[in-house]
């Protein structure tokens, strides 16, 4: 009867009052999804549902509301059907699963925070995926904020070719290292830096 009269009935009531395996079970009414997600009786299960089905496919979701029913099992099974904020998700991974940035690296991921949380090695190891996405700015600091990157970009020289063709192609500009107090300074380091402008 709902779909009949859809227009004489508030969804919003409707949405927060009845069964959540009968809206579930009739998706294409105009429900308020926000307001379902909102109620006391939804569950993690019936949430996902919600975010892959076809009626809220173009929903643009709150992220303060996504992310307490997501999981990271959840994520790397649905990731090409998700319409969530990539850019907050990246946050929201650990440290473990940031290479699920490197498989879907057209996803809007929040690049300057994935940049800073990723192993040295990792961004080695996958510049060719990471080339148009890195903040080479960034990159440049956690390569001289620690030892073990620090010993890690003078002794690879992957990083090194890198960044001599990204200064060389003008992709480095306005970088000053008199603003680098951080950095572990000695004769290498003035020499990398030397030999890659």
């Amino acid at each position: 009867q709902l779909d009949k009269h859809h227009d004489e009935f508030n969804w919003r009531i409707l949405s927060r009052r009845i069964e959540i395996d009968e809206i579930l079970s009739m998706p294409l009414l105009p429900w308020d999804y926000t307001s379902i997600l909102g109620r006391d009786d939804i569950t993690t299960e019936y949430a996902q549902r919600i975010f892959l089905s076809p009626a809220t496919k173009d929903t643009e979701w709150d992220w303060e509301i996504v992310e307490k029913f997501l999981t990271i099992d959840f994520v790397k099974d649905n990731i090409d059907s998700l319409n969530i904020s990539f850019y907050e998700l990246t946050s929201w991974l650990s440290n473990d699963n940031l290479s699920l940035i490197l498989d879907y690296p057209e996803k809007p991921w929040d690049w300057d925070s994935a940049t800073k949380r990723s192993s040295i090695q990792q961004i080695a190891e996958n510049l060719l995926v990471l080339d148009k996405y890195v903040n080479l700015y960034y990159l440049i600091d956690i390569c001289f904020e620690n030892e073990e990157n620090y010993e890690y970009t003078l002794s690879s020289g992957k990083i090194k070719d890198y960044l001599y063709r990204a200064v060389n192609n003008g992709r480095v500009v306005n970088f000053s290292l008199k603003d680098k107090p951080n950095y572990i300074w000695n004769d290498k380091t003035i020499e990398f830096f030397e030999s890659i402008c």
